[in-house]
């Protein structure tokens, strides 16, 4: 719809045509049409509403298992994952790529380096480094005492997801030195392979004491993280 303005000018639209006043002149433009997408703009959208309709599907149950308390970009950043995953080129990486589900990575902080998962064939293998952490780190919320789980996450193309706990350890205290883990899983023999999707995930817990009822992770400070995620079969 046109309007006229003060000076009796017509600005707005008017059937296909827009008028306007561009320098004290009057402008009148044809409107610009919907352009519809073609050639590698369509192939690049089908790849994007995949990955983002996988993205959508494991966004809940990837949110639970770090406490429902991770970041807001989770959902951008797993769906860039899964869309390289599927669709990339060349060969799948061995090597996980780490994706931090708190803000500021605060799982750099417990560790002497970020746990690492690498994947050939159907043997997996699961690092964990010593803990570097100390009690009464403020970025860590002061805690004294932590926990941490690995867990693989497997979602199959008929759309079941199952979750399996892998390592939990007890409480340790921050004040002690802890050994690295690392952990060796034959696929083979813990699910059967196919063309899903398979997550490696690590979750944290933080006290205050050891008999702590709550811990003080929050969805600033949670760290927690996806270790590597690969196509199966």
């Amino acid at each position: 719809m046109a309007i006229l303005n003060k000076n009796g000018k017509l600005r707005g639209r008017i059937g296909n045509y827009i008028h306007r006043e561009v320098n004290g002149k009057q402008v009148i433009q044809s409107s610009p049409q919907p352009r519809a997408p073609k050639g590698g703009t369509i192939v690049e959208n089908h790849k994007f509403q995949v990955a983002a309709q996988l993205s959508a599907m494991l966004y809940h149950p990837i949110k639970d298992f770090a406490w429902d308390r991770s970041y807001s970009y989770l959902h951008g950043r797993l769906t860039s994952a899964i869309k390289t995953l599927l669709f990339s080129d060349g060969e799948q990486q061995q090597l996980g790529k780490y994706i931090a589900l708190d803000k500021n990575n605060h799982l750099q902080e417990i560790f002497n380096e970020l746990p690492t998962t690498s994947k050939a064939g159907s043997q997996l293998e699961i690092d964990i480094p010593k803990i570097k952490a100390t009690k009464g780190n403020k970025k860590l919320a002061n805690a004294e005492y932590i926990s941490y789980e690995v867990a693989l996450m497997n979602f199959s193309d008929d759309g079941i997801l199952s979750t399996e706990q892998l390592l939990k350890t007890e409480r340790l205290k921050l004040d002690r030195e802890y050994a690295g883990q690392r952990l060796t899983v034959d696929l083979d023999k813990r699910i059967s392979l196919g063309t899903d999707l398979l997550l490696v995930l690590i979750r944290t817990e933080l006290f205050k004491y050891l008999n702590s009822s709550a811990f003080l992770n929050s969805k600033v400070l949670n760290p927690a993280g996806i270790l590597g995620l690969w196509k199966l079969g």
